[in-house]
């Protein structure tokens, strides 16, 4: 289940060559079974938003693993929504039932002014 969630600082919001606006976080997730454990990464909460990392991970026995999660948001939806905060849910879900129950961390989506 996952142990910490952080947004990484280096990079708290910027925007791409192509408009888009990117946020960075960091996510951590401890399997504390004796069996490596698969996890799936999804977001929610604000329209438009996406993920731009590989969703699945793969986690050892008795394991922690540290992943970069980047999600971002279209130059269009960015300019409606210019300086605000969004709201955004990650979940991650178990990819064997039963292993861990699904876990949901609320977060923000920073959109920087246009």
């Amino acid at each position: 289940m996952p142990d910490a969630f952080s947004r990484d600082r280096g990079a708290l919001a910027r925007q791409t060559g192509h408009g888009d606006v990117e946020n960075t976080y960091r996510l951590q997730i401890t399997n504390s079974l004796e069996q490596a454990s698969g996890y799936t990464v999804r977001i929610s909460g604000s329209e438009g938003l996406r993920l731009d990392t590989a969703s699945g991970l793969l986690v050892g026995a008795t394991s922690t693993h540290s992943m970069a999660v980047r999600l971002v948001l279209p130059r269009e939806w960015a300019q409606r929504h210019s300086g605000e905060t969004l709201p955004v849910v990650f979940q991650i879900d178990p990819d064997t039932a039963g292993a861990h129950r699904p876990v949901e961390v609320k977060s923000t989506f920073i959109v920087p002014r246009y």
